[in-house]
């Protein structure tokens, strides 16, 4: 039902973890702006926010203001949402609990600005006929991304780090920018491919795993949980 130009009411439905489904049946969603939508991947049609605020932890205490988030590899499989503590299932083809080996970090609040800075293209790029391929994506040196301490790195292999732009020529998958923004550094949706990412909003950290294909698992494998 339509309240006005900037609002709407409907029933919302999803899965938490693990496995409880959750509705509401007078939940309030606003319009996204025009400028805003126009900036949204094809086949988006909305925003779900999942910050301190959002309605989708308010409204219901079980879901703790914790979710996990996966980025499928595959344009032909979705990304995934955990909502709720876990345990955060997938198949590998047993049923494997992800979330049980993760490095957390801390969350610093930020200011988000949605900004369209023209893409650079990639700076640093080699052949590929001598290297190999192995579970975690082609045989190149791992990257680590040092935290606030040096046992809480982030490591970053193959798949997510370098990318086939033709025949028998990859590219580091990065691009400087302009070292004035803040943070220096933002880490890009191709280095979240297949990854967990577990948000716990209340402790103020950020929890998070290397490849889940060193556990033989995929975005595509999930269960108890809600589609991104």
């Amino acid at each position: 039902m339509q309240l006005g130009q900037e609002i709407a009411e409907d029933v919302l439905a999803i899965g938490s973890s693990p496995g409880v489904r959750v509705t509401w049946s007078r939940f309030i969603f606003t319009f996204v702006e025009s400028y805003l939508s126009r900036r949204l991947a094809n086949g988006v049609i909305g925003i779900a926010g999942f910050g301190h605020e959002s309605p989708l932890h308010a409204l219901d205490p079980t879901l703790n203001k914790k979710f996990g988030v996966r980025l499928s590899s595959s344009t032909r499989s979705r990304g995934v949402i955990f909502i709720g503590s876990g345990p955060y299932y997938v198949y590998n083809p047993k049923k494997v609990d992800i979330s049980k080996d993760l490095v957390y970090t801390k969350a610093l609040p930020k200011n988000v600005t949605l900004v369209e800075p023209p893409m650079k293209r990639f700076g640093v790029c080699f052949s590929s006929k001598n290297i190999r391929s192995t579970k975690v994506g082609p045989d190149v040196p791992v990257i680590d991304f040092v935290l606030h301490k040096p046992s809480a790195f982030w490591r970053i292999y193959g798949a997510n780090s370098v990318v086939q732009v033709k025949k028998d020529v990859m590219c580091l998958a990065f691009v400087g920018r302009d070292q004035t923004w803040e943070p220096s550094i933002v880490i890009g949706g191709y280095q979240l491919e297949e990854n967990l990412l577990v948000f716990v909003l209340p402790r103020k950290k950020i929890g998070f795993s290397s490849s889940l294909k060193l556990q033989q698992t995929s975005c595509s494998m999930y269960d108890n949980i809600i589609q991104a």
